[in-house]
């Protein structure tokens, strides 16, 4: 099973996927500084494309695990205004949370608000379109993305990556889906595969249908 989702991943994935450095609190602007272009490691280090080191200063930006399907606080404020505040306070890295349901067609972002101009450019867009231009607008800003697969559906988080409703090959999927939909994107650094799996889910038990996704 691991060595099919191993083979699936890497043809789409391997240019995407970085090993990341644990998200931390926001540092001052000048250390918190991203490099530019592609980053890539080397040993215990990330480097820039100019091979200066850099520092992950995460922030999550919760809302696309839900049953909003959009990230949150659209509902009070424009999301271009919310990412430049992300990097005025020294953030370099912005982690997204989603669930699978952002990729079926019935899905719709609500509670974004339009109005005064707010959030004009995301009327009519499904969430996919509307990560689009999260990811967009914060690359344009230097800032970097790291997405993470926190949920399978809006209803709650799981133990496994997978669940009766949303099967392992669903799962393999979206994650190859949203690899291709961003490769060649230097904005977009690493994919969380799946938010904190814990029992039954196991490392080295040998059971293919628990064992940890981490030992790919």
């Amino acid at each position: 099973m691991f060595r099919t989702l191993r083979r699936a991943l890497c043809a789409a994935a391997a240019a995407l996927l970085l090993p990341l450095l644990p998200m931390t609190g926001a540092q001052p602007a000048h250390a918190a500084e991203p490099g530019a272009g592609y980053w890539h490691t080397n040993g215990r280090q990330i480097l820039d494309a100019a091979g200066q080191s850099v520092r992950i200063a995460g922030i999550n930006w919760f809302g696309f695990e839900t049953s909003n399907n959009v990230t949150h606080g659209l509902w009070a404020r424009d999301y271009k205004s919310m990412i430049d505040q992300m990097r005025s306070l020294g953030y370099n890295t912005v982690r997204i949370p989603f669930s699978d349901d952002i990729f079926k067609s019935s899905t719709v972002p609500n509670s974004i608000d339009f109005s005064g101009g707010k959030n004009a450019d995301l009327r009519g867009l499904n969430s996919l379109q509307i990560l689009d231009k999260i990811v967009s607008y914060a690359g344009q800003g230097g800032l970097k993305i790291v997405l993470d697969r926190h949920r399978p559906d809006a209803a709650g988080q799981s133990a496994l990556w997978y669940t009766a409703a949303v099967p392992e090959s669903t799962w393999i999927t979206n994650l190859k889906a949203l690899a291709t939909r961003y490769k060649g994107n230097p904005t977009v650094i690493g994919i969380d595969l799946h938010n904190e799996p814990h029992d039954p889910a196991c490392w080295g038990c040998g059971d293919t249908t628990t064992v940890s996704y981490t030992h790919l």
